[in-house]
């Protein structure tokens, strides 16, 4: 199990590290897309972090 939550923190710390590097992007560019998608990445790798902090918690009770 610990394995598993491990790889899901990976995945979102590299969602969340992407996505803010997109939405920096979009904003020296001027562009919207690139802002849009990124937030959507970040949120996309907080929810997965979230519920792998949790899984972790539960783990170890």
């Amino acid at each position: 199990m610990d394995e598993a939550v491990s790889g899901v923190r990976i995945f979102s710390a590299i969602l969340i590290a992407g996505g803010l590097c997109a939405c920096i992007a979009g904003i020296f560019t001027g562009d919207a897309a690139p802002i849009v998608l990124g937030a959507i990445a970040v949120v996309s790798g907080l929810i997965p972090a979230v519920f792998a902090f949790m899984a972790h918690r539960k783990t170890r009770s």
